[in-house]
C-alpha cells in the first residue's frame, strides 16, 4: 500500500490488533514511521517503518525511567513472521520483567554472555589487546590449543577451581615452564572476563577467578631462569659447525645460507630471535653501516651499527636477495620462522647445544669480557636503560657512531675466540 499517513499521534493511536488490521496500515513518509498500539495488551505496539517493515515493540518505563522499547519479532501476516498472539504472550513476559525492574534488553545481552566460551574471551580478549607482537599472540595461540583445546568451546562459567588443579597437574607432567605459561594466560583471560562481561544492572558476570587457586594453593611452579651460553671453548667448533652448514641434500641450498647468516647475526649482534626474523632490508643501511629496530620488545625503538664483518655478511646476502626479508624463508613472500632443525644439526655437529636465546648470552658474556661499560652494553642489547640510570638517561646521548667502536671490539673478540684470525683481518665468508 502506498498510502501516506496523516500527521498525528502516534501513541494516541490505539485499537485491538488484529491480522487484517495490521496488514493495511499505511506505510508512512521516507524518515517517518508510525507505531500503533494494542487495546488489548497494554504497551504492545507495532511500529511501521517508511520501507513497509513492521515490527511487534514493547514500550515501558523500567523505575519511572525513560521509556525503553523492546523489538519482539516481525509480522508479515504469513507463517514466517510472528503472529499476534504470539507478540501478546511474548509481550506479557518482558512487561512482567520490565514491572520487576529488569531491563530485558541487558537481561537478553546479559543471558547471552553467561554463556560465552573460552574462545570467545580469547577472541575479545586479543582485540582489546591490540598491541601485543605477533609472537605473544603466536605464543598466547598455542597455549589455547596445547592446554585448553577441549575447553575453548565450553562456556568459561563451568570452569572450576578442581579443574583448574586437574588440568594444571596434566600440564606439569609434560612440561612445567608450558604449564606456568598456559595458566598465566587463563588467569589473565578469566580477569578480562570479569571487567568486560555485566549482567543486566552493570555488574560483572563472572565475580571469581578459578585461575587463582593456583596462587593460594602455592602450586606455581619455580622456574631457574635459563642461563646457557655458547662458552669460550666450544666457539671454535660452534662457528666452524655453522659456517659449514650444509643442506640434508648434497648441495649447498639457499635455506642453508639463511640458517648460517641467522646465526651469525644473532651471535654477532646479541639480538633476539624474533627482531631479527622480522628484520627487512630497508632498516638496514650498509653505506652507513648500520640497522634499525622500529619496534624492539621493550618498544624503544634504536639505531645500532653493523661491524665490518657483518657488513660483508650482508653485502652478500643483499647481492642474492629475492626478497624484502633479510632472512626469509624458502618462500622468500614470508620471513624465516623455525631454525630448529638447523640449529639441531650445528648443535650435532659442534657437540654444542645452543637455542637462539643462548647467543644472545653468548654476546653479552663476550661483550662483558672486552670491558665495555655497561651502559654501552645496555644499548647494544637494547634493554630498557633503569629510571635510576640518570647518567646515562640524561646526560649521555648515544648513538650509532660512539657503539661502533665497542661493536666491532666485541666482533674482533668474538672472532678471536672462534680461531677465525683470517675473518677478523677482513676475508669474511661470502
Amino acid at each position: 500500500m502506498d498510502a501516506i499517513h496523516p500527521t498525528v499521534d502516534p501513541i494516541k493511536t490505539r485499537f485491538t490488533f488484529t491480522k487484517n488490521a495490521l496488514s493495511t496500515l499505511p506505510i508512512p513518509q521516507p524518515g517517518k514511521r508510525l507505531e500503533v498500539r494494542d487495546k488489548m495488551t497494554p504497551g504492545l505496539l507495532l511500529r511501521v517503518t517508511h520501507t513497509g517493515a513492521k515490527s511487534f515493540v514493547v514500550y515501558r518505563r523500567i523505575n519511572g525511567g525513560k521509556p525503553q522499547r523492546v523489538t519482539l519479532g516481525r509480522f508479515t501476516g504469513n507463517y514466517d513472521g510472528m503472529t499476534i498472539e504470539q507478540a501478546r504472550k511474548k509481550a506479557a513476559s518482558v512487561l512482567a520483567q520490565m514491572v520487576e525492574g529488569v531491563d530485558p534488553i541487558k537481561k537478553r545481552r546479559a543471558d547471552e554472555q553467561s554463556g560465552i566460551t573460552l574462545q570467545t574471551v580469547f577472541n575479545d580478549y586479543l582485540r582489546s589487546r591490540s598491541n601485543l607482537k605477533p609472537a605473544t599472540v603466536k605464543d598466547y595461540e598455542r597455549n589455547l590449543k596445547e592446554a585448553f583445546d577441549d575447553w575453548k568451546d565450553n562456556p568459561i562459567a563451568g570452569i572450576d577451581k578442581e579443574a583448574v588443579q586437574r588440568r594444571f597437574e596434566r600440564q606439569t607432567k609434560k612440561s612445567k615452564a608450558r604449564a606456568n605459561n598456559a595458566f598465566r594466560m587463563l588467569r589473565a583471560l578469566l580477569n578480562f572476563a570479569h571487567h568486560a562481561y555485566d549482567d543486566e544492572h552493570g555488574k560483572p558476570i563472572f565475580t571469581s577467578n578459578p585461575a587463582t587457586i593456583l596462587s593460594h594453593a602455592k602450586s606455581w611452579h619455580k622456574i631457574a631462569p635459563r642461563k646457557n651460553f655458547v662458552k669460550a671453548h666450544e666457539l671454535p667448533a660452534w662457528f666452524a659447525a655453522t659456517l659449514n652448514l650444509e643442506a640434508d641434500r648434497s648441495s649447498f641450498d639457499e635455506d642453508a645460507a639463511t640458517a648460517r647468516d641467522f646465526f651469525l647475526f644473532l651471535a654477532l649482534t646479541g639480538l633476539r630471535a624474533g627482531e631479527a626474523m622480522g628484520l627487512t632490508w630497508d632498516r638496514v643501511d650498509l653505506k652507513d653501516r648500520s640497522y634499525f629496530l622500529d619496534d624492539p620488545k621493550n618498544r624503544e625503538a634504536v639505531a645500532l651499527p653493523l661491524s665490518d664483518y657483518l657488513v660483508r655478511l650482508l653485502r652478500v646476502r643483499k647481492a642474492a636477495s629475492k626478497s624484502k626479508w633479510v632472512f626469509p624463508a624458502s618462500d622468500p613472500s614470508n620471513p624465516i620462522t623455525d631454525t630448529r632443525a638447523w640449529q639441531a644439526k650445528i648443535a650435532k655437529t659442534s657437540k654444542t647445544a645452543f637455542t637462539p636465546h643462548a647467543l644472545r648470552r653468548t654476546f653479552i658474556t663476550v661483550a662483558e669480557s672486552t670491558d665495555i661499560s655497561a651502559y654501552c652494553l645496555k644499548r647494544l642489547v637494547n634493554h630498557r636503560i633503569d629510571q635510576g640510570d640518570v647518567t646515562d638517561r640524561h646526560y649521555l646521548a648515544w648513538d650509532v657512531e660512539r657503539l661502533r667502536a665497542a661493536m666491532e671490539a666485541i666482533t674482533q673478540r668474538f672472532l678471536q675466540l672462534a680461531n677465525i684470525q683470517d675473518m677478523a683481518r677482513g676475508q669474511g665468508h661470502g
